[in-house]
């Protein structure tokens, strides 16, 4: 059979990603479709297809557990593999290779005999010490005459993970030893990127990060192109996908749009939950909910049909100091949704909102647009940032990484240096962003009936002592459904029984008003929904958070701060 790698076409572009590398940090608009990708470590455990399913070349370590993995995906049958290239001095040992019907199904390649077809490359390989996967990768490309190469790398630089923690697209043991860590590695690292650059002047080795971790030895890649690539859903893993084309209406063209909200706490995934339910009844377009890592939600027989978690990063509110509640370290996180550079439009939903109407006109917009911070006060000049319409653009989202230490921020949190940092904003009617406390404090400009979005800042509806009224309450739980009840209950008495509350600090016994415990008639669904609001517990009892679950095949979330 023809060489898989032989039959590359050297005129095209190729895309050299490396793993660990996080979903905000890659810039879908300038990566053309018809490149060739080149992949390491163990891509074939991400969810989606971040980078197509078509992989010309894969780059894995020698060991027995990597051929594993190659066997596996090549049973999946999830992607088509051109050649997979390691370091093959003992096949023999790793079972190798697949046949079927006598023939090999995997082409197999031994890199250290492709690099030593250029001497210019195989010094570069044979220096020590040995080369990272990095430099491997880039002197394949070069060794098989392409000219243009863009690097994606998830190595950043340490300026860029002092304030975000990334969560790489797939973690596995498989990456492992691929690369070193430390700053000596990396300075080896960074002379083979250079040395290779002198060699081939003609090539164009582009860095393909939106944030430039590579910004003194390569080019940067500044052109947008015509047909971009774009990850796809996996159909195995089933759900709503990652966007839906739509034809808007101001300017004609097609694109690609989504509901985005973010969570990194279980009350947070509750009303995520509720947030889903209740935009599948108004709206077909999915929502894409960004979580950490390092965040299990609770067990769940099914997340809501229309919601896909994708993984995001945690930022750090650099402003956040030991008098702020717990909750508000990490609420910068929300301002990865701009380098979600694979959507055309996404409108941001904070997760403790519910959908009242639909919102979908906000995909017919460009630019970004806001509603005014009313709640107690009319805020005529500052946007609440719970709810945002806006066009993502990896060259936005760096610029709001680079001025994090610089932008004051009013509030001290994400709302504050967003007001900040965006000046031209399209002001939406305050009904697309109802916080609670406007219905009552401000009644003249809206209330329940005609609003699109009820925003529920402060006390929140999964609290065991909310001060939020009983009937916005029901509301909340109404959308939470009947199906995760019984798991919702358990996990709020477990919570009340905790000695911390989800932001870190103890909580405070909240008076309950007369008319507040009043049970007023309760929505359709109705008779799970009035018995949880009505257990509101009047006192502390003992920690009992280890065990508050009772099915012992269940696992304990681990405590988190909301």
């Amino acid at each position: 059979m023809s060489h898989p790698l032989s039959s590359l076409d050297p005129s095209r572009p190729v895309v050299v990603v490396t793993s660990q590398v996080s979903i905000e940090d890659v810039d879908y608009d300038k990566l053309p479709d018809t490149a060739y990708v080149f992949r390491e470590g163990s891509f074939t455990d991400e969810g989606q297809y971040w980078f197509g399913s078509d992989v010309a070349a894969w780059f894995v370590p020698p060991r027995a557990d990597a051929w594993r993995c190659v066997t596996r995906a090549w049973y999946r049958g999830e992607y088509n593999i051109g050649s997979v290239l390691s370091r093959w001095e003992q096949p023999h040992d790793l079972g190798l290779p697949i046949t079927l019907q006598g023939e090999p199904v995997l082409a197999l390649d031994d890199w250290g005999d492709l690099l030593a077809q250029n001497p210019a490359i195989a010094r570069v390989a044979v220096s020590p010490p040995d080369p990272s996967i990095v430099v491997v990768m880039l002197g394949a490309a070069l060794a098989l005459g392409f000219t243009q190469i863009i690097l994606i790398d998830g190595q950043l630089s340490p300026a860029y993970r002092r304030v975000v923690t990334p969560s790489p697209l797939a973690e596995s043991p498989l990456d492992h030893g691929m690369r070193s860590g430390s700053s000596s590695a990396r300075s080896y690292e960074l002379a083979g990127i250079k040395a290779l650059c002198q060699s081939f002047p003609q090539a164009r080795i582009l860095d393909g990060n939106a944030t430039r971790p590579y910004a003194q030895f390569l080019a940067p890649l500044t052109e947008k192109v015509s047909t971009p690539l774009r990850p796809v859903a996996k159909t195995r893993t089933g759900g709503p996908g990652l966007y839906r084309v739509c034809d808007p209406a101001e300017d004609g063209g097609r694109r690609r749009c989504a509901y985005v909200t973010c969570f990194d706490a279980d009350g947070y995934f509750w009303g995520a939950v509720a947030l889903a339910n209740s935009l599948a009844k108004v709206s077909s377009y999915p929502l894409l909910a960004l979580v950490p890592n390092s965040y299990q939600h609770p067990p769940l027989s099914g997340l809501p049909s229309n919601m896909t978690i994708i993984p995001g990063p945690r930022i750090r509110n650099p402003g956040f100091t030991a008098t702020h509640q717990a909750r508000f370290e990490y609420t910068f996180s929300k301002l990865a949704v701009f380098g979600l550079s694979f959507l055309d439009r996404l409108v941001y939903l904070d997760a403790d909102t519910l959908v009242m109407r639909s919102l979908d006109d906000l995909f017919d917009g460009n630019g970004f647009a806001a509603a005014p911070d009313f709640g107690f006060l009319l805020s005529t000049d500052t946007f609440n940032s719970g709810v945002m319409a806006l066009d993502p653009s990896s060259d936005t989202f760096a610029e709001l990484i680079g001025s994090i230490d610089n932008l004051r921020s009013a509030d001290g949190g994400d709302q504050g240096f967003l007001n900040s940092a965006i000046t031209d904003v399209t002001w939406l009617d305050p009904a697309y962003n109802t916080l609670w406390r406007m219905l009552d404090a401000n009644p003249g400009l809206t209330d329940l009936s005609q609003t699109r979005l009820l925003h529920f800042v402060g006390p929140k509806p999964w609290e065991p002592r909310t001060r939020l009224a009983v009937d916005l309450t029901q509301k909340w739980l109404a959308e939470l459904g009947t199906e995760h009840m019984s798991t919702f209950v358990a996990w709020r008495n477990a919570r009340e029984k905790t000695p911390a509350s989800a932001d870190g600090q103890s909580p405070k016994p909240q008076e309950t008003k007369p008319s507040e415990r009043t049970q007023t008639k309760p929505p359709a669904g109705g008779e799970a929904v009035t018995a949880v609001s009505s257990a509101m517990p009047t006192r502390r009892r003992r920690p009992f958070w280890r065990r508050w679950w009772r099915e012992p095949s269940l696992t304990v979330p681990r405590e988190s701060q909301e």
